[in-house]
């Protein structure tokens, strides 16, 4: 369909629904830090197995190559991201992906590592340093990645299927993202790479093998089109990232690097970028619509647009950073971070520094231009979902919260910061100091406006908890009445159990820490990888499927024609491992 130019505002997002590609990603990591689950794999990569292989499986054709890049890798080398497919029209050169670490090396040093996907050497010796390859993933007599539609690209065996007892290997089956032999996408693409061979910095990933280097990282990558008409204008990516070292990576990353080309080669100079940060869309645009570019005679130019599936979380800033919460500024409920939250703070140092109870705010949660300010999670109810049974807000907590302060004596001079916490003055109450002695803020900005909402208590109020939790005995009743506030703190832990009376007896509560979180206290595309455990990154592109993202809920994240996955490094994307309910517990 071929957008009438009169009719769509310049620089309009309006212009994807008409026409367009749209890339869609979804990416699962580790979140959460956990023990590590199994010895790591023998797997190594090899960078002499690089391959190009186009997917066309519907309306859009680029060049997907198996060291997470995607598009051209420069003029003439790969196709760019093709709409339709077969007319020569691009609107983005190239697509990637970069993983980067926070570790302390062999020698106890703090380093972080990036790995890239390609244009990286070592200047001493001309060796790779990029992501490449594992062997055994594709038929390498055949020059292609594996393809689900053409069986002579798939290896004699599965080496990730060896261990099924059923079908070892998975000899002559496709190893398919929805199962053996299930062709649920009209193509899709499959690979495995690594980073063993970035030997750039003094850090061993790995105790059981001295000659791996890089972070450790083991990624399967899919690809996959659907020629639906709801989805026949899309590329999806799925990316499972996987730490296969014996170490934690406790500060992890990831973003995207996109190039746009909006109207082609000859016309990219116009390209006109747009996104909206709450909905999680970015757009690249052509400023005027038309391109110089012979393959788009006649035809008006369309638009590229990235959307975020799911992708890792931050479980600690209490911000809801990509604006998926039920309680956003769209359905109405949570309330914003606002401009006088930034006050003190210093971003990108992990730290609380203002003692408002969130980490690392800056300027790109706000409201500006017309982008929406995103929410963060004060503690309480805002949207009357919560949990059956749960306490509710007093006026006498409102009074307690209106006498909060903290005084910051590293300015000059002292600067008085009244956030309105609950507990009050948390850094003075002993019960709200957390193990490595800094303050346990619970509710933030409590006000007449949220009298008889109820709160986070940190006890499963109507029995809808999973797992081998224990439960309130009449003796932490007992110890919490002694406590002006009921309160009850879980010997060895962060976890203080609130309004602990009589009539919680019997019912479950949290006894680890960070064992479990609700959805709206979670939120970056930062995030920790424990060793052994997987998560996943999915993306996707496409042009009219701008539509698809009203209908799905999907996400989408680029901007300035060059993808972010951090939202000018702050921003966060969930993984669904995160999506626990976003009722009070």
């Amino acid at each position: 369909m071929t957008p009438h130019l009169s009719t769509i505002p310049e620089q309009s997002p309006i212009r994807c629904l008409l026409g367009g590609i749209m890339f869609l990603i979804l990416a699962f990591l580790g979140t959460e830090t956990v023990l590590a689950q199994g010895a790591p794999s023998k797997e190594r990569v090899d960078a002499s197995l690089r391959r190009r292989t186009e997917i066309d499986g519907n309306n859009v054709r680029a060049s997907v190559f198996n060291f997470v890049f995607s598009g051209r890798t420069g003029v003439g080398q790969g196709v760019p991201y093709e709409w339709p497919k077969n007319t020569g029209r691009d609107y983005v050169a190239l697509l990637a992906l970069f993983f980067g670490g926070e570790v302390k090396d062999d020698t106890g040093k703090v380093i972080r590592i990036v790995d890239l996907p390609a244009f990286r050497t070592n200047q001493a010796t001309g060796g790779d340093w990029n992501m490449n390859p594992i062997p055994g993933y594709f038929n390498t007599t055949t020059g292609k990645i594996a393809k689900s539609d053409e069986p002579s690209t798939w290896p004699p065996y599965w080496p990730d299927k060896l261990a099924d007892p059923g079908d070892r290997g998975w000899k002559g089956s496709w190893n398919g993202y929805f199962g053996k032999n299930q062709f649920n996408a009209d193509q899709e693409l499959y690979y495995r790479v690594g980073d063993d061979n970035y030997n750039r910095y003094n850090y061993t990933p790995d105790a059981t093998d001295p000659t791996r280097k890089g972070l450790g990282l083991v990624v399967d990558v899919r690809v996959l089109e659907w020629s639906q008409v709801s989805v026949s204008d899309a590329v999806f990516f799925i990316q499972e990232v996987k730490n296969d070292g014996t170490k934690d990576i406790n500060k992890a990353a990831m973003t995207i690097w996109l190039a746009d080309l909006v109207g082609g080669d000859g016309d990219s100079q116009d390209d006109a970028p747009d996104f909206d940060l709450i909905l999680d869309i970015a757009f690249s645009l052509d400023a005027d619509g038309v391109s110089s570019n012979p393959a788009f005679q006649g035809v008006f130019v369309g638009c590229a647009a990235t959307l975020y599936l799911e992708t890792p979380g931050n479980a600690e800033d209490r911000i809801d950073n990509d604006g998926d919460s039920p309680e956003n500024p769209q359905t109405g409920g949570g309330p914003p971070v606002t401009y006088q939250m930034l006050d003190g703070e210093i971003p990108g140092d992990g730290i609380d520094n203002n003692h408002n109870g969130l980490v690392d705010e800056d300027s790109t949660y706000i409201a500006f231009g017309h982008q929406s300010a995103v929410t963060f999670a004060d503690g309480i109810d805002n949207n009357g979902n919560g949990e059956a049974g749960s306490p509710v807000v007093t006026q006498q907590m409102i009074d307690e919260a209106s006498t909060d302060q903290w005084i910051d004596s590293s300015q000059a001079p002292p600067k008085v910061y009244h956030w309105r916490r609950w507990p009050p003055n948390p850094e003075s109450d002993p019960m709200q100091r957390a193990l490595d002695g800094q303050p346990i803020i619970h509710l933030i900005d409590l006000g007449p406006e949220d009298l008889g909402k109820k709160f986070k208590d940190n006890v499963d109020n109507d029995g809808n908890s999973y797992g081998n939790l224990p439960v309130v005995t009449q003796g932490m009743i007992d110890t919490a009445a002694a406590d002006v506030r009921h309160r009850f703190r879980v010997p060895g832990t962060n976890i203080i159990l609130y309004n602990l009376t009589a009539a919680n007896l019997g019912r479950k509560y949290l006894n680890i820490d960070r064992l479990r979180m609700p959805a709206w206290m979670k939120g970056s595309t930062k995030w920790s990888m424990s060793r052994g455990t997987t998560g996943s990154i999915t993306t996707a592109t496409g042009i009219r499927s701008a539509t698809m993202s009203a209908s799905t809920g999907f996400r989408i994240r680029t901007t300035s024609g060059k993808a972010t996955a951090d939202r000018h490094q702050a921003r966060e994307h969930r993984s669904p491992v995160n999506r626990a309910s976003t009722r009070p517990i």
